[in-house]
């Protein structure tokens, strides 16, 4: 991707919403099949990676176009890549900028590290629709959280789970 990319119409609630209501309609679907009687995949097993298809529209193709990725938990290099490359798409001090601005630019810096080889209707798309990079972005978060159990499913005890747990095992000197 050359350049800065150009902010289009701020969307990024749009986007959540999309994310939230294809994430309601997979739990549907789970529910479904469980009903049906047929294996359904035990969410605790999380795997590291999986394959996710994106749909979007194409402005220059005039049509829907589909392509998968792999989302995967990035390694601590690519999280740092990725702050850094954001910090300079952003041009000016990170605090600054509004928050959907930096989620934005969070969002393109992540589909550069994870999907170098994308196509060029996905590059185009990033850099035209706010949305669909936030959407993906968003994609990329959750399944992290879910890998590392950050997500606020709460547990039989009913508190969320925390990625850390802390307690006092001796106080030195006592």
């Amino acid at each position: 991707m050359a350049g800065v990319p150009t902010l289009g119409r701020m969307e990024s609630e749009s986007a959540y919403d999309e994310a939230r209501a294809l994430q309601e309609a997979a739990e549907q679907e789970r529910a479904r099949e469980a009903a049906a009687g047929r294996v359904v995949a035990d969410p605790d097993d999380v795997p590291r990676s999986k394959i996710m298809r994106f749909t979007w529209y194409d402005s220059v193709l005039r049509r829907r176009v589909s392509e998968d990725f792999e989302v995967r938990i990035m390694t601590y290099k690519e999280r740092l890549n990725r702050a850094r490359s954001a910090g300079l798409m952003a041009g000016i001090s990170w605090g600054l900028l509004p928050a959907q601005t930096q989620q934005y630019l969070l969002a393109i810096a992540t589909s550069q590290i994870l999907w170098p080889k994308a196509s060029e209707a996905w590059r185009r798309a990033l850099d035209e629709q706010e949305d669909v990079a936030i959407a993906a972005y968003l994609a990329v978060e959750e399944h992290r959280q879910t890998y590392f159990r950050l997500d606020d499913g709460a547990g039989e005890s009913g508190e969320a789970e925390m990625g850390l747990a802390m307690a006092p095992v001796a106080y030195p000197g006592t």
